[in-house]
């Protein structure tokens, strides 16, 4: 895919990330001056995201050497993260990564986890009374652990 990137769209791979893709494109202003802009292709696996004045030129060539599981429209998602337009003051679009899906995601997967463990978190509005409200065991007492904070525990 790498190859038909650069080979086929014209993109060239960025020095801090290969699978960022750039290439410089124009695109006509209301005052029709011709401004140049970078054009970005972002590509994890099979998850692609453009960066782009004229997106449906670029996926259509995509889609013409490639399938595309579900076509291509504007994003909803890349990576877990939800996107999003946003207007800004002056009219401009821009686009936006939220991450409440991906961190209401990551909540319930320590919740199930401690769940399995026998240490469910108490959570507001819980009927469940329990002397324990963290994620830690009751009985860990962190002033008192040599490491500290130095050093990452592997959790099982």
């Amino acid at each position: 895919f790498s190859d038909f990137i650069i080979n086929q769209l014209d993109f060239q791979s960025t020095i801090i990330d290969q699978d960022v893709y750039r290439r410089k494109s124009y695109y006509q202003d209301a005052n029709g001056n011709t401004v140049p802009y970078y054009e970005l292709l972002l590509v994890y696996v099979d998850d692609v995201l453009l960066v782009s004045k004229d997106p449906d030129s670029v996926m259509k060539k995509i889609g013409e050497t490639f399938r595309l599981k579900e076509g291509f429209n504007k994003p909803t998602a890349y990576l877990g993260a939800e996107t999003f337009q946003h207007v800004n003051n002056d009219g401009t679009e821009s686009w936006a990564l939220g991450s409440g899906k991906y961190v209401k995601n990551v909540v319930q997967q320590v919740k199930d986890m401690l769940e399995k463990e026998g240490r469910p978190l108490k959570t507001p509005g819980s009927k469940t009374k329990r002397e324990q409200v963290g994620p830690m065991h009751p009985n860990y007492k962190p002033e008192l652990d040599p490491l500290g904070c130095r050093q990452a525990r592997k959790i099982s």
